[in-house]
Parts: structure tokens; C-alpha cells; sequence
């Protein structure tokens, strides 16, 4: 399993707790952009809309619209600041848009694990997913 692959297991898995959660805590959400292709980030970045190397476009980022239960989209920075917190806390690699310097508050992602802590990511899918071989990337 090459790095790339390994954190994406990790993203998907993670998204679906952050998701749990969400729904748990008396919201819902839709997901709203995931994956961008090089295509679209050419263009976004054109625009101005993009600054630099996206995570959607390793598949590590998700857009995710949250509501209350009578189905208003909150877009309120503090509506969404409990759900980026408990994002933190799944995964030391994973990053709240509502932090950034230009906050996009509907924005979870993850850092790639060869940017983060290798060993401890390693642990992580052996443990959770039985994966014990990841190789470099070629």
C-alpha cells in the first residue's frame, strides 16, 4: 500500500466518524466538494479561488454543509467549530478550515502521512485496518 493510498484509508475512515458525530450531536450535513481534478484546480487557481496544493486533489478533503434538524444551512464560524475540534482530535495529521488564515469553515482535511508522523500513522492502520505494509513512494 503506498503512502498516498494509506492516508486516504485513514481520511475515508476518519470522515465517517466526523460524519457519526455530526449527526450524533442533533445536525446533519451533505457533503459538498471532495475530490478536484487537476482540471478543476487549474481553473479555481486561475480564479483565484485556490491557493496552492490542495488536498482535494489527493482525495485528503472534503467540503461538508451542516444543518440543524428544521434544515437551515448554518453557516455561522461557531456552528461548525465543535465538529473541527473533534476533527483534531481523530488524527494529529487532519486540519479545520475554520484555522486556516482565510477560515473556510466547511473544511476537513488531512495532511498526507509523509508529511506528518510516519511510525505513528503506520500503528495507526496496523491497528485499525490490519495493514502492515506501506512502501514508499516511487
Amino acid at each position: 500500500m503506498s503512502k498516498l493510498l494509506a492516508s486516504q484509508v485513514i481520511f475515508a475512515n476518519n470522515i465517517g466518524m466526523l460524519v457519526r458525530y455530526i449527526f450524533e450531536s442533533g445536525f446533519f450535513c451533505t457533503f459538498g466538494e471532495a475530490y478536484r481534478s487537476p482540471e478543476q484546480e487549474s481553473i479555481a487557481a486561475k480564479m483565484s479561488l485556490v491557493v496552492g496544493d490542495s488536498q482535494h486533489c489527493k482525495r485528503l478533503a472534503i467540503d461538508l454543509n451542516l444543518y440543524s434538524l428544521d434544515g437551515v444551512d448554518l453557516t455561522d464560524p461557531q456552528a461548525y467549530k465543535e465538529f473541527g475540534d473533534y476533527w483534531k482530535s481523530l488524527n494529529p495529521a487532519n486540519k479545520f478550515g475554520g484555522d486556516f488564515e482565510e477560515i473556510d469553515n466547511n473544511h476537513f482535511e488531512m495532511c498526507p502521512i509523509y508529511k506528518a508522523n510516519f511510525k505513528s500513522m503506520v500503528d495507526y492502520i496496523s491497528k485499525n485496518f490490519g495493514i502492515e505494509k506501506i512502501e514508499e513512494e516511487k
